[in-house]
């Protein structure tokens, strides 16, 4: 027992049976009691989904330890009354002590009886009798959100954020409660906080190398994960984090969707062969991004436009709670002796997307270090990344008897741009299928949300191939239609999507490398089932996401279908203006003009 204290006790204990009233008006008592709790959700257990795939060398002993993850925590909202806050501090977090006792909770990592706390006692003891450690009283309600592992980003994004959700189910204003903030870690939390809507005045900055928290009222969060498994309420934690953004209308829009996630040494675990790594990720269409060179907004908006992401295992790949249900994310790990608890497959488990694993070496003389491993690496972003949607090949010899059915078709486009070479939304539409191919001719809209494009071609054909040349120029330019998606209608009214911006990668145009759809590269997301035919009148190109849609030209090929009349004039029915199903887009299109970089 260290000096000073009189023993250790369990925060759940010393709570007992004493609900925490947050939102609502407590029972009349002569006294409030120490501690009260609010259990928002009981742990649970259940098998562990194994990696969606596996690339390398992997140990059987990594496998087994993954799998024997399999429990989840209880979810609590703990009242603490008259405690003091040590720290936090790196190894050992935050110590809580109540009335000389010192107060532990497995589930926010609050270990008051291990080797690191036990030094941190006795340095607070030293530090105080020597009057280099001050005691600050702090009278109002405050919430301890950061633990151990608070001057790491990833651990904000994991365990600390998703504690706003529990905060709200608790019944707390997340306009008026006041957080506690160490000093003695990078801008990056504060950041995070202001873009979610959190106010400056609600920081209660505090130093703990220095001062010694007296609160009177403390209000401590539980983590929704346990080791490498997250609790299944951590998808609406996850979803309250996003809402919170989207309020502040602080993140701007991103077009890129393939990205290649590196850090520089400093930060985390280091990838030896990064060079090698990011020219293979180059040549097949990633983006190579450095997230901590970018403000804490744009950090989301990179993930949140992301739909495939690689890069070392690590912080920074948690981003990708910002991403959407659907992300493929491929972790780049070391083999034993670290130990394989890959989070990231926790989130991905919650939250819907794709997770697995490229295995490099262990570094002897670095613990956290992996080496690269260039086979494996090529093999996973060839299998993994290399979708059945994105083909560059022309027409095959069997299908030269197509016509362009879409030539000189009748078009319509959601809005024109100040950039736009025609005065109507007809006539600029009508660059896509005037058959100009020459690095520059194109259409475009205005910057909106969910921009399309569409083509009436007259009558129901067979559709054979479906060409997209993208508007040549920078990459920044041409990964402006990275979120495009196709959707083909018989009426001009119901719609059906058959390719979304998951299958395909950043294409060309006029250098030969168009984006190139036929039937047999259609799978039907819910059952895989692939479709030999698409029978339609109209094609509709659109973005998901808010931007602008330019492209230089759509070519359709196909046969008059035996179902329908094939007409090659103009019909008479059927909106051009027919929008996708509702649940494409999130909002409609904002008024506006908008513009081209």
């Amino acid at each position: 027992m260290t000096e000073g204290f009189e023993g250790v006790a369990d925060i759940r204990e010393v709570a007992g049976d004493n609900q925490i009233h947050f939102g609502t008006r407590p029972p009349r008592q002569a006294e409030p009691p120490v501690a009260e709790s609010l259990l928002l959700a009981r742990g649970l257990r259940s098998p562990r989904p194994d990696p969606a795939f596996i690339y390398g060398e992997f140990p059987e002993e990594s496998l087994r330890h993954y799998r024997g993850q399999d429990g989840m925590p209880d979810v609590y909202v703990y009242g603490l009354r008259d405690v003091t806050v040590i720290g936090p501090w790196f190894r050992s977090g935050a110590l809580l002590v109540q009335n000389g006792i010192r107060l532990k909770c497995n589930d926010i990592a609050l270990n008051p009886e291990d080797e690191a706390s036990l030094e941190r006692f006795s340095e607070d003891i030293a530090e105080r009798r020597a009057g280099n450690r001050v005691l600050r009283a702090i009278d109002e309600p405050v919430v301890l959100l950061a633990t151990n592992g608070h001057q790491i980003f990833g651990h904000w994004l994991v365990d600390f954020l998703p504690k706003f959700h529990l905060l709200a189910l608790a019944g707390i204003s997340l306009n008026e409660v006041r957080i506690l903030l160490p000093t003695n870690m990078g801008a990056f939390a504060r950041d995070m906080m202001l873009t979610m809507g959190i106010r400056e005045d609600q920081l209660l900055e505090h130093d703990p190398d220095a001062e010694v928290l007296q609160c009177r009222t403390l209000i401590v969060p539980t983590t929704l994960r346990q080791a490498g498994r997250c609790h299944p309420m951590y998808a609406d934690a996850v979803a309250t984090i996003n809402e919170m953004i989207d309020r502040t209308r602080a993140v701007p829009d991103a077009s890129l969707r393939r990205i290649f996630v590196t850090r520089g040494p400093q930060f985390g675990r280091r990838l030896y062969g990064i060079v090698e790594a990011e020219e293979i990720a180059r040549a097949h269409d990633f983006t190579i991004v450095r997230p901590e060179e970018l403000p804490i907004s744009e950090q989301i908006a990179l993930f949140r436009g992301a739909r495939e992401i690689v890069g070392p295992y690590g912080s920074a790949l948690h981003s990708s709670i910002f991403s959407r249900p659907g992300a493929k994310v491929a972790a780049i790990h070391a083999q034993l002796p670290q130990t394989f608890d890959v989070l990231q497959s926790g989130i991905s488990e919650r939250i819907g997307q794709i997770t697995g694993y490229i295995f490099g070496k262990s570094v002897p003389d670095d613990p956290t270090g992996i080496r690269f491993d260039a086979p494996p690496f090529r093999a996973c972003l060839d299998e993994q990344f290399s979708h059945p949607n994105f083909r560059k090949e022309t027409l095959t010899a069997e299908n030269e008897e197509c016509p362009n059915i879409a030539r000189h078709r009748p078009a319509m486009q959601s809005s024109i741009s100040f950039w736009s070479v025609a005065p109507t939304r007809e006539e600029d539409a009508a660059q896509g299928v005037n058959g100009v191919i020459s690095g520059k001719n194109c259409f475009q809209t205005k910057v909106e949300n969910g921009p399309w494009w569409q083509v009436d071609l007259g009558g129901l054909f067979d559709l054979r191939e479906i060409r997209l040349f993208n508007r040549m120029g920078t990459a920044d330019v041409m990964a402006r239609v990275a979120a495009l998606g196709i959707a083909v209608s018989r009426n001009g009214t119901d719609w059906t999507t058959i390719m979304t911006p998951t299958d395909h990668g950043l294409f060309g145009g006029a250098d030969g490398a168009p984006l190139v759809w036929r039937p047999g590269h259609l799978r039907e997301p819910a059952s895989h089932r692939r479709e030999s035919r698409i029978t339609a009148r109209w094609v509709k190109v659109f973005l998901e996401s808010r931007d602008s849609l330019s492209l230089e030209q759509v070519e359709v090929y196909g046969v008059p279908a035996g179902d329908g009349p094939a007409s090659s004039e103009p019909g008479p029915d059927g909106p051009l203006s027919g929008l996708l199903p509702e649940d494409v887009f999130s909002e409609a299109p904002p008024e506006g003009n908008g513009g081209q970089d």
